[in-house]
């Protein structure tokens, strides 16, 4: 492949989405000791955050280098042949674990509510910060982590082996990004110091891409644990959350709301902003000091599976074409509405010609 202008590191798993036909949106009535529930199909398919943005950024036209670990198991050899349909030499820089079982994923997608997920992690907790070498690095402008929360040696003693990482990434001169994933509350990564892991990797980080549900996990926690609708969250709220991650070191934060849209804020620092290394706009002065709110496409949704790792690829694509704020925003909302589009997490995004003519064509926003 050529070299890539965006190497993305992290989780990888292959997705089973289990649909549920029309009417079912009660999933504690469907899973009962004894019953057998019939759903209308199933999608087998990459995922994660390596494999969904992944994918939708080649689909885009950019260059990718994917980094992550998987099984010498069935589950594993059939996930390379996903991503290598139509996507020649995409998983070569993939590791390889010999002896264990690759980390897949039970989808539960019913019609027109969230999904949920029954998750075996496999290699993912034995991927190492120091797996990714020099050599992986090379030629590109943009390194991209995906779900650090999903990955035992990223976070563990308080992310030392992450935060060494970085600095390597840094010291070739790559603009950084994080995207994060909601871990079970119960399960060690749920009981972790989250705050203080961004507390040390954020002046690393040149752009943070959580989603609501997250940003608040990890910034504020008694409003996660009280609310019963984090998407409704107060817009200032959000916006203090997201002035709390650039204070601690950020230059932009992205946050992804859902139904809501997209919300972008930057750094007011000029300073801040030459820091972001080779991938740095082109236009400085227009990302300075950006409070940006975006709201969402509207699509027939058919699955909300990866639609955020879509949204982060659409943004990332966009930041590669030296797209302004406003643009690389939309592209960002329309790239994640036309994930949902389909129940997988990646097909439904067409290319980058196709999305940004749909934008330009009208496409029609949520209020």
């Amino acid at each position: 492949m050529n070299e890539p202008a965006i190497v993305i590191a992290g989780q990888i798993c292959v997705d089973i989405v289990m649909n549920f036909p029309d009417g079912s949106t009660d999933l504690s009535s469907l899973i009962q000791p004894g019953r057998c529930v019939v759903v209308e199909d199933s999608t087998i398919t990459s995922g994660g955050a390596v494999s969904n943005t992944g994918l939708v950024l080649a689909r885009m036209g950019v260059p990718v280098r994917l980094v992550g670990k998987i099984g010498g198991d069935a589950i594993g050899s059939s996930l390379l042949s996903i991503l290598e349909n139509g996507n020649p030499g995409l998983s070569d820089h993939l590791i390889v674990a010999k002896g264990m079982t690759t980390s897949y994923a039970i989808v539960l997608n019913p019609p027109g509510i969230d999904r949920s997920f029954l998750y075996v992690p496999g290699p993912n907790h034995r991927f190492s910060p120091a797996e990714v070498t020099d050599k992986h690095l090379e030629g590109a402008r943009y390194f991209h982590l995906g779900y650090p929360t999903e990955m035992q040696l990223f976070y563990q003693d308080h992310g030392d082996l992450c935060l060494e990482m970085f600095q390597r990434v840094k010291e070739h001169g790559l603009t950084t990004s994080v995207d994060m994933a909601l871990p079970d509350i119960y399960s060690e990564s749920g009981r972790f110091d989250w705050r203080t892991w961004l507390q040390r990797m954020m002046p690393q980080v040149d752009m943070f891409l959580p989603s609501l549900d997250e940003i608040t996990f990890m910034l504020r926690p008694k409003i996660f644990s009280s609310s019963n609708d984090i998407e409704k969250l107060d817009k200032q709220i959000i916006m203090e959350m997201a002035s709390e991650a650039i204070e601690m070191g950020a230059a932009l934060v992205l946050t992804k709301l859902g139904e809501r849209g997209l919300y972008l804020q930057t750094s007011r620092d000029s300073a801040r902003l030459r820091q972001m290394g080779k991938g740095q706009p082109y236009d400085l002065e227009a990302w300075r000091d950006v409070q940006l709110w975006c709201p969402s496409f509207k699509v027939n949704v058919k699955g909300t599976t990866g639609a955020g790792d879509s949204s982060v690829a659409g943004f990332l694509a966009a930041m590669t074409k030296g797209l302004g704020p406003e643009q690389a925003l939309e592209t960002a909302a329309a790239a994640g509405a036309a994930s949902c589009e389909q129940a997988d997490a990646s097909s439904g995004v067409p290319s980058w010609e196709a999305l940004r003519e749909r934008i330009t064509m009208g496409w029609e926003r949520n209020s």
